[in-house]
């Protein structure tokens, strides 16, 4: 789950420094919905449309992503499959494993994972509805290994049924079958291209950069699976931060639950090899 689309985290000299872009305000319940109605029957380009209008930004942004990524598939489907050389990211070896899709519809993209961050313990539902998750999280992985649990978790557990509820009542989607999903890969990595333009990134190369980062991101969480290692190398980078350093990344970065250390673990490590991603070949060297 990656919420980049208004700050990025940055070590400089081993200094800690978060750089906060421009903020964007919250976008009102009555156009959320207006956006799901417009994806739902115009696909992306409807939704990105719409998106244009609030944000101001131009619209030849949206047939460019329409094209690159949602030319082929109807208005009613949420998700195209796609490749990271589609977004200029490096191939690497775990990809055979993995399922890359893109959400042309925002609210399909939280109706998927909200619930799966609020059992793994990601997100804070108490912070984040499902619908502001829509256009608030530009990527996410979710992990084959989980899906049994998550599944269970949701049939037998009140917080479970609760979240159901939630994610239904306020996206308009059933909730997704994780396990489903996944298509029997090791992972789901998904990007969500309307998360990114609401964050800023409203020129198709500056967009593109940031789908490639939110790819990234959760593909370096994907190699978790195979390598446990990245994670608790994350947790001790977190853990060796100082505690006003740590103080920055919760506040400024308030939606992830931070205080549970395999969350700070999986955060950290994919926040410092966004940027390159191969480097992470080198401390998973012989988990594969």
């Amino acid at each position: 789950m990656i919420f980049r689309g208004l700050r990025q985290l940055f070590v400089v000299s081993g200094l800690l420094t978060i750089l906060v872009l421009s903020a964007q305000q919250p976008i009102a319940g009555t156009v959320l919905r207006e956006l799901a109605s417009s994806a739902s029957s115009d696909g992306f380009s409807g939704a990105c449309a719409t998106l244009a209008q609030v944000r101001g930004f131009k619209l030849a942004v949206c047939a460019q992503v329409q094209k690159k990524f949602f030319q082929s598939i109807p208005a009613e489907k949420s998700l195209a499959e796609f490749s990271p050389k589609d977004v200029g990211s490096p191939s690497q070896k775990i990809d055979k494993e993995i399922r890359f899709v893109a959400f042309q519809d925002a609210s399909g993209a939280a109706a998927l994972s909200y619930c799966y961050f609020v059992f793994k313990g990601t997100i804070d539902p108490s912070k984040i509805q499902p619908m502001d998750l829509s256009l608030a999280s530009s990527g996410f992985s979710i992990s084959s290994a989980d899906v049994g649990a998550y599944a269970n978790w949701v049939a037998s557990k009140p917080e479970g049924q609760r979240c159901k509820v939630a994610v239904e009542e306020q996206t308009g989607y059933a909730l997704p079958d994780a396990e489903k999903e996944i298509q029997g890969k090791l992972a789901l990595v998904a990007v969500n291209p309307l998360a990114a333009l609401n964050g800023g990134f409203v020129e198709m190369k500056t967009l593109i950069k940031e789908m490639q980062l939110s790819l990234n991101h959760a593909r370096v969480i994907a190699h978790m699976q195979r390598c446990p290692v990245i994670e608790a190398w994350g947790q001790k980078q977190w853990l060796s931060m100082s505690e006003e350093d740590r103080k920055i990344i919760r506040t400024k970065l308030s939606a992830y639950r931070w205080d549970d250390i395999q969350v700070a673990g999986r955060q950290y490590a994919a926040f410092m090899f966004e940027n390159d991603p191969n480097q992470i070949l080198t401390l998973a060297k012989g988990c594969e």
